[in-house]
Formats: C-alpha cells, structure tokens, sequence
C-alpha cells in the first residue's frame, strides 16, 4: 500500500468535488477574489513597471504564439505565462 501525496490527496478531491458542495460562502469569497484580480489588472495595466515587463519578455525571444493580457503583444507561452 502507497501513502498517497499531499498533492494527489487534493488533486483527488478537487477532481471529485461540484458546484453544489461548495459552500456559499465560499463562492461569494471566490467570486469577490476573481474580480478584485480582474480589477488590479485593468488598473495596472498601463504602468511602468507593466510596460518594462512586457519590453523585457520581447526580448526573451521564442514563438509569439500567446497573447499577453488586454494588449495584441505575442510572444512564447512561457513567458505570458
């Protein structure tokens, strides 16, 4: 018999958990986080340290292959990543 891993333990019940189990509040919680995230961003999106970022993975080079947040820029999925 195995010891399964920290991370096959939650891998397992994330895979087996739905929308119904989830606690309410929890969903407010979650839905209030995607959004203040959402919101960092767009505020964010037109400063400096922003746009040095992106001058920076230009220059890493690669497949421009993924696009980065609210702009056409592309460059290798790693680097949007």
């Amino acid at each position: 018999m195995t010891v399964p891993t920290l991370a096959r333990a939650i891998g397992r019940f994330v895979s087996q958990l739905r929308y119904p189990q989830v606690p309410p509040a929890a969903v407010t919680l979650a839905k209030l986080g995607l959004a203040d995230c959402i919101a960092v961003m767009v505020a964010g999106n037109r400063e400096q340290a922003v746009a040095t970022l992106h001058a920076t993975l230009k220059t890493l080079g690669g497949p421009a292959e993924s696009t980065l947040y609210f702009g056409r820029e592309r460059v290798s999925a790693p680097s949007a990543a």
